[in-house]
């Protein structure tokens, strides 16, 4: 194997790496706020918030399979999710790990395309997952604001000291 393909398989290792650490990053910090926002007793809040806490992603999937399903059957909470959110979280995740290559750039556009619609439709009330709508939106935008802010710093820079003339 020749040097070309070991950092291309090195690459997608590190890009599948980013886009899962980043996922339970986001999913750890929505069932925070899902949990200070949705829990009632102030004891129940207090004690779950430091379960997800202190045990990381098992205390996340502790509070999401068992707390907020029972949570939500107490609740009558059974309105579906929406379909477009969860692809606009897929796809602006995965523009995201990827911008860097060709592909990353139409991903994290069709990941916009989709959250906006999803959020269009949230607001209907028919559906839920305005939160996961919004994470692909953060995660679509990201790479735009972050090439934005590499032209505003790079630029004056070539142009000052005359790199391209």
């Amino acid at each position: 194997m020749g040097p070309e393909i070991l950092m291309t398989a090195m690459g997608i290792c590190v890009s599948i790496f980013f886009f899962l650490f980043f996922a339970i990053i986001v999913l750890w910090i929505w069932s925070i706020v899902d949990c200070a926002k949705h829990e009632g007793n102030k004891n129940d809040r207090l004690i779950w918030i430091l379960t997800i806490l202190l045990l990381g992603i098992f205390g996340t999937l502790f509070y999401i399979f068992i707390r907020r399903k029972e949570r939500q059957k107490q609740n009558n909470y059974e309105l579906p999710l929406n379909r477009n959110a969860i692809i606009s979280l897929i796809l602006g995740g995965c523009g995201f790990c990827t911008f860097g290559v060709g592909i990353g750039i139409f991903l994290c556009i069709a990941g916009i395309i989709y959250g906006h619609i999803a959020i269009k439709q949230i607001r209907t009330g028919i559906s839920r997952g305005r939160e996961i709508a919004k994470s692909g939106l953060i995660m679509g935008y990201f790479p735009f604001a972050f090439i934005l802010f590499m032209i505003a710093i790079i630029l004056p820079f070539a142009l000052i000291y005359g790199k391209w003339k």
